[in-house]
């Protein structure tokens, strides 16, 4: 499974780099997405402007339907006993 995952994280590193969204069937695809300063004229604008890259993750739809699914409740938070002489980790 380990070299599996391996072949998989250096393929998509090689198809990110070279500009390419990563499709992995139902799973989802992998983009990269980057975040620049911007400029007046385009003519101005160069990679120096370009202050991070990230990589999107877009869920396929059954990925994206699970949260229609979801069912969520209050619980209680944990009360440490008060008369306790045993050492609780927090």
């Amino acid at each position: 499974m380990k070299a599996i995952l391996d072949s998989l994280n250096w393929v998509m590193d090689v198809e990110l780099q070279a500009g390419n969204i990563v499709q992995l069937g139902e799973f989802g695809n992998f983009r990269l997405s980057i975040s620049s300063q911007g400029t007046d004229k385009e003519d101005d604008f160069t990679a120096a402007n370009i202050k991070k890259a990230k990589i999107v993750f877009s869920p396929g739809k059954s990925l994206r339907e699970t949260k229609d699914t979801l069912y969520f409740e209050h619980e209680k938070p944990y009360e440490k006993e008060k008369e306790c002489n045993r050492t609780h980790l927090d």
